[in-house]
């Protein structure tokens, strides 16, 4: 989980919106919230712990408490909380239940939720609270302990149990299939048990299904017993049914040869019932009608050639009916024509009228071309002194324009009278940042040297501390073993005395206490070789001394070139403008600044120089701006003068045109428009006029070769008609004689029997049909009265009678025969069942003994009370502790390491994952509750980033992407304060997000990224330094 933003609003000290964009600290990784006592420092991560699970992140505070003292009741309080969690976002927000003030009544207002992620919003507190366990996989008190450590919940951190470690560790771990396991073992175990238990009644009920075996008491039999009661009685029905089967064939053979003859007879009197149904008189007269139908398609073609030439004869007469009728139209509109033209007369002296008009008005077109000439002198005239006053108006911009130009170049040089003094300066400025760049890139170098002397030194210490732990533990056990083997030495002499023989240590023969072994596997041999590997353990501790040393006068030396550059440095800088850093300032920004810088620098001096070079050239453009003036001053002049003569023209032209007008006035014409107009609507009305004469004698003529086309027409389609008349009479004659020919009395028979050729085929087909259906019935009788002439049976009932009888002795066997079989069946089912439920008892039996034994060790009922999940958890949990030892050792300057508790002091629980503290001060191992307040700080921080780092090794269900500490640093003197650091700066090297909340000034000035929370009067406020 990585914060991305947070938003609150009236939420505890602050009264209006406070938001805080975690965004800022992603470089750094690493934060300070700082502020006084009573701010709302705490009050930051309440308020993410309070959007994630609804509750405060320390035990203290209360859920009703968050409504913040400064805010007007009508404020609402919320907390909006953004993070990302496996590169997914999730937007939450929450209301606690409060008071507010709406239209001037108190309404209670309750508790709501809501998240937002995948573009779905859901809402209700349960469902909200629900979705984070499952995105984050840990609940409230566990984000307590792995990701915000609030006010007093260091030593809960240290001091949780193995049950309360469990439910952390197997959600972070997701251990949770291996309980899956162990439930599974003790589901199938008393499964296991059910099963068979089931498969014992199975086997008494198949038992009591047997009449014959419920008889006896056959819980005292064995089940071979069982078995070979049931074989015998199998026999026994197999024999018996056997004797039937003889029987049962006679009766079927018999059956089968009366059921032949029975179908035959039937057959027979159902083909007769069919033969007396054939109606033969009506199959004879349609027959008859069929062969007139025939003679029928011999005419058919005379006929249709027949209606053929009426249609045509029919066609001829409506062609000439219109022929008539169209004669007729066009008599009609000659005689209108030629009386339209007799009227037409009158139009003739109008259109002379109108020529001579037009002639006499034609005369006049040259004066109307004088006079548009003279009105185009004039508007030429007023152009040109438009023209000149445009130019002359261009001339005076211009004159502005150069006397701004000349007062611009003035200023310019004015402004910039200094320019050489500022050049001066950037160049000397540009040589300090240089200097100042190379210093800090030879310090970038020194710092990488000592860098790499630190790391080489850390990296030993654990080694270091490892072989001194081995050599001291080692020491102590030989130590041990040589002192139990010089008390061994009296035990050894005194194995072999016995009784009147002397001791070789007091000469007594008589021994009533001999001296005994206090531990007959410590010998020389053994004493020896634990020697040897305390001079190897010697040798490694030598050697790894040596190298410590050697590495911690390097990092020294270094160090020291270091500072020296560092001095340097600050011999440059002496403002203290950039070198405000010692070891852990990040050397690539300030380099990327300088390089800002001097580029700022550079670009400047470009600007400067070019300001210069743009002075000299003023001063030439100067004495172009001058010339221009006088040029622009004297043109204007001269524009003045030809204005004055161009209209002394303009008055002299008006008193030529003024003649023209008074001559064309009285025409009523005023321009060479109007002169067009009346020209054109005389023409207009005499070709008008003319045009009308025209299409009246063309219509006459037109009329009058129609006429002479139509008569023409009529007499040639008299001809046509009067020919096909005499070819409808012959082939009338012609149909008339086939009808006669074919024997029928007249038209009217032969139409009678006139079908289409669809319908007469199919009645013809029906007719063949039941020709056919006679045949084979008449053959069918015939040979079938042959085959049963020689039966006793005259009637169906005779037959139906012997079957039912035969059938009937037949199922009588049969259900003999069925009763004996079911019998032996369910005998056969029930033994096989048996035989196979028993076998399956005798191997659940062998598989339920390795089973409880499994299910038993699997759920911790063993010795060492340790399930099976927790053992897999006691695997990681080992991880854990050696990760957090690495920090602890740090934190404690070599003095305390964690151990995993494996001895079990309390039977009645389960146990597995205890820790203990060993501190190397004394040798001892104590119990983790017994460390003071600062080491349960160095303790509790050494399990969180030891948990962190292990987590990021697995791909578990929980990603631990941030962690927050509150207070607790306040307990660590200025060494502890220091190691604390450098172990929170390798966890951030590590990509993890860290927030702390402390008063500790040395943290203040080494954590640069920090939320500072203002207090006042009218409630807190939060300042942002990055």
């Amino acid at each position: 989980m990585i914060p991305v933003r947070l938003t609150m609003q009236a939420f505890g000290p602050y009264k209006g919106i406070e938001k805080i964009d975690f965004t800022k600290f992603f470089n750094d990784r690493l934060f300070l919230i700082t502020g006084n006592t009573g701010s709302g420092k705490t009050m930051i991560f309440d308020a993410i712990c309070y959007a994630l699970f609804g509750e405060a992140s320390g035990q203290d505070r209360r859920v009703d408490t968050f409504k913040s003292q400064f805010s007007d009741k009508s404020v609402v309080t919320y907390v909006e909380f953004e993070f990302f969690h496996k590169n997914k976002k999730y937007i939450i927000t929450r209301e606690p239940e409060q008071i507010k003030i709406s239209r001037g009544k108190e309404i209670h207002h309750r508790q709501s939720a809501k998240i937002i992620f995948d573009d779905e919003v859901i809402t209700g507190i349960k469902n909200v609270n629900q979705i984070i366990k499952d995105i984050l996989g840990i609940d409230y008190s566990q984000f307590k302990q792995i990701v915000m450590i609030a006010q007093g919940e260091f030593r809960k951190l240290v001091s949780a149990d193995s049950r309360e470690r469990e439910s952390i560790y197997r959600k972070i771990f997701n251990t949770m299939n291996f309980e899956s396991i162990q439930n599974i073992l003790k589901e199938r175990a008393s499964e296991l048990d059910k099963k068979v238990g089931s498969l014992n009644e199975k086997i008494n009920g198949l038992l009591d299904s047997i009449q014959s075996i419920k008889s006896i008491s056959y819980e005292e039999l064995s089940m071979e017993q069982i078995l070979k009661i049931l074989d015998e009685e199998i026999y026994n029905y197999n024999s018996q049914a056997s004797k039937l089967t003889e029987n049962k064939e006679f009766y079927k053979k018999d059956i089968e040869t009366h059921n032949i003859l029975f179908n035959k007879f039937k057959e027979l009197i159902n083909f007769e019932k069919q033969f007396r149904e054939i109606d033969i008189p009506t199959l004879k007269q349609e027959a008859n009608y069929l062969n007139n139908v025939k003679k029928t398609f011999l005419i058919r073609d005379k006929e249709n050639i027949l209606n053929n030439l009426e249609i045509t004869y029919k066609g001829f007469i409506d062609e000439k009916n219109i022929l008539n009728n169209s004669l007729i139209d066009y008599e009609k509109n000659l005689k209108n024509y030629e009386k339209d033209l007799e009227n037409n007369e009158t139009n003739n002296i109008k259109i002379q009228n109108l020529n001579n008009k037009i002639i006499e008005l034609e005369s006049l077109e040259n004066i109307i071309d004088e006079k548009i000439k003279c009105e185009n002198d004039i508007l030429n005239e007023q152009d040109k002194i438009k023209f000149f006053n445009s130019r002359k108006e261009d001339i005076l911009k211009n004159i502005y324009k150069l006397e701004n130009q000349k007062n611009e170049i003035l200023k310019f040089e004015f402004e910039n009278k200094d320019i050489n003094l500022k050049i001066l300066d950037i160049k000397s400025k540009i040589t300090h940042f240089d200097s100042l760049k190379n210093c800090l890139v030879k310090y970038d170098e020194s710092l990488n040297l000592y860098n790499e002397s630190f790391l080489n030194y850390e990296n030993i210490i654990p080694s270091y501390n490892e072989i001194f732990e081995l050599y001291n533990k080692k020491s102590e056990e030989l130590r041990e073993c040589e002192e139990i083997y010089l008390r061994n030495q009296a035990g050894i002499l005194a194995k072999n005395l016995v009784d009147d023989s002397p001791c070789m240590v007091c000469g007594s023969r008589v021994h009533p206490k001999k001296a005994e072994l206090f531990n007959d596997s410590i010998d020389e041999v053994f004493v020896k070789n634990l020697k040897l590997e305390f001079s190897e353990l010697e040798t490694k501790r030598n050697n790894i001394n040596e190298q410590t040393i050697f590495l911690k006068n390097q990092l020294s030396v270094r160090k020291s070139s270091l500072e020296e550059k560092y001095n340097e440095l600050l011999s440059i800088d002496t403002q203290r403008e950039f070198i405000t850093f010692y070891v852990f300032e990040n050397k690539k920004e300030l380099l990327s600044e300088i390089d800002l810088i001097l580029n700022d620098l550079k670009f400047n001096l470009d600007e400067s120089n070019n300001i210069y070079e743009k002075i000299l050239k003023s001063k030439d453009y100067m004495v172009d701006i001058e010339n221009d003036l006088k040029i622009n001053q004297s043109e204007n002049e001269n524009i003045d003068k030809d204005i004055s003569k161009i209209e002394a023209n303009i008055l002299a032209t008006n008193v030529i045109l003024n003649e023209k007008n008074d001559k064309l006035l009285k025409y009523n014409v005023h321009s060479k428009a109007d002169y067009t107009n009346i020209l054109n609507e005389l023409k207009n009305e005499y070709e008008e006029l003319f045009k009308r004469n025209e299409i009246l004698k063309n219509n006459v003529k037109k009329c009058e070769d129609e006429i002479l086309k139509l008569k023409a027409q009529i007499d040639i389609k008299n001809n046509d008609i009067k020919k096909l008349e005499d070819e409808i009479n012959l082939k009338r004659e012609a149909f008339l004689e086939s009808i006669k020919n074919n024997d029928f009395l007249n038209v009217e028979e032969y139409l009678k029997f006139k079908l289409s050729e669809e319908e007469f085929n199919q009645r013809n087909s029906f007719l063949e049909s039941k020709r056919d259906e006679y045949r084979f019935l008449e053959g069918n009788i015939s040979n079938l009265r042959k085959e049963l002439k020689d039966i006793e049976f005259k009637s169906l009932n005779d037959f139906e009678n012997k079957l039912f009888e035969l059938n009937q002795k037949l199922i009588e066997i049969e259900n003999v025969e069925k009763n004996y079989s079911n019998k032996i069946s369910l005998l056969e089912s029930v033994r096989d069942n048996i035989f196979s439920i028993n076998k399956k008892i005798v191997d659940f039996d062998k598989y339920k003994t390795n089973l409880n034994e499994l299910n038993k060790i699997s759920n911790g009922n063993n010795k060492y009370k340790i399930s099976f999940e927790r053992y897999i958890l006691g695997i990681y949990f080992k991880e854990i502790i050696a990760a957090a030892n690495i920090r602890f050792s740090k934190l404690t300057n070599g003095r305390y390491l964690f151990r995993h508790l494996k001895e079990n002091f309390d039977l009645r629980i389960q146990q597995g994952l205890d820790i203990s503290v060993f501190d190397n001060y004394t040798s001892n191992e104590r119990k983790i509750n017994t460390l003071s307040g600062g080491e349960s700080f160095k303790a509790s921080l050494s399990l969180a980033l030891g948990l962190s780092d292990v987590v990021q090794r697995y791909s578990g269900g929980i990603s631990i992407d941030t962690l927050f500490i509150d207070e607790g640093f306040g307990s660590l003197d200025s060494d502890s304060l220091q190691n604390a650091l450098e172990c929170l700066i390798d966890a951030n090297d590590k990509s993890k997000l860290i927030g702390i909340i402390s008063h500790v000034q040395d943290l203040k000035d080494f954590i640069k990224s920090k939320i500072e929370v203002l207090d006042s009067i009218d409630g807190s406020k939060i300042k942002i330094i990055n």
